[in-house]
């Protein structure tokens, strides 16, 4: 099994999109974009636990995930610190999950970001993609 490190974007005070201030409404409720990353993130967490793969999180909570990055923003910041923490592991891969914020009622769908190391084997990377693949 492979051991995976999720990158659970938004938290802390990085909460709301530039512009609107929500990623979305379900059912009349505003949701902050930090609440419906966590949430994903978590399920995601589960069910992979669950096909008995090993899974590393930044954050299990709605909180910031290390300091500010030079001029970055919090939320790039947080996929700076994230990216280099999963670094410093042994995981196989990183899945990023985010979800964004826009104004306009016609920005639809998600973006699931997936790398996997130049040093990386061709298996590794087919591997990555198709975790993602199964994601989506």
């Amino acid at each position: 099994m492979a051991k995976i490190y999720i990158d659970i974007g938004h938290g802390g005070t990085d909460s709301t999109g530039s512009d609107t201030g929500t990623s979305g409404k379900y059912n009349g409720k505003s949701y902050q974009e930090n609440e419906i990353n966590l949430n994903i993130g978590l399920v995601v967490k589960k069910v992979l636990e669950g096909y008995g793969h090993t899974v590393v999180t930044q954050r299990t909570q709605n909180v910031n995930f290390g300091p500010i990055v030079g001029s970055y923003s919090r939320a790039d910041s947080n996929l700076i610190n994230s990216a280099s923490n999963c670094n410093g592991t042994d995981c196989d891969c990183m899945i990023s999950i985010h979800n964004n914020a826009y104004s306009s009622s016609s920005a639809r769908g998600y973006v699931l970001i997936y790398k996997v190391g130049s040093e990386a084997t061709d298996d590794v990377k087919a591997k990555s993609k198709t975790l993602c693949d199964d994601i989506e």
